[in-house]
């Protein structure tokens, strides 16, 4: 059935979640698992999550905008300039628990597709997922 051509289709989608605290990038996965059917991917770093955009080149990417070493923005800047469209071209999520007054110190062309505020609705955020996905899917 048309149906299962889509869900054959949808299992082929990886996301990549980042965010440096283990616990909430645990519960963000175990949600997307039983919500989206994507291959959902985590990294605790922006060097590691680098490491996967280059060699898996996710469909989607959610990360924390605040961590240490390196933050969301100088992750998303990468992407936004990588030579290989599929690369720059990373439908991207940020999501943070700053307020708006202090996200305004960053830089506000910064990349992302939406900007999610933590604590956040999983249904709000699966909705945004979802939003970005190809209209094949």
């Amino acid at each position: 059935t048309h149906n299962y051509l889509a869900q054959l289709k949808m299992s082929k989608f990886t996301l990549l979640a980042v965010d440096d605290n283990a616990d909430s990038l645990e519960l963000l996965k175990t949600i997307l698992d039983n919500s989206v059917n994507f291959n959902v991917l985590t990294a605790t770093s922006a060097s590691e999550a680098w490491q996967i955009v280059t060699q898996v080149q996710p469909d989607i990417l959610i990360t924390d905008i605040v961590m240490p070493v390196e933050d969301g923005f100088s992750l998303i800047k990468k992407i936004r300039t990588h030579v290989n469209e599929k690369i720059s071209n990373i439908s991207a999520i940020a999501v943070t628990a700053l307020a708006e007054t202090e996200l305004a110190k960053y830089e506000t062309s910064n990349g992302f597709n939406k900007l999610i505020f933590k604590p956040f609705d999983f249904d709000n955020l699966i909705e945004n997922i979802r939003a970005m996905m190809p209209p094949y899917s």
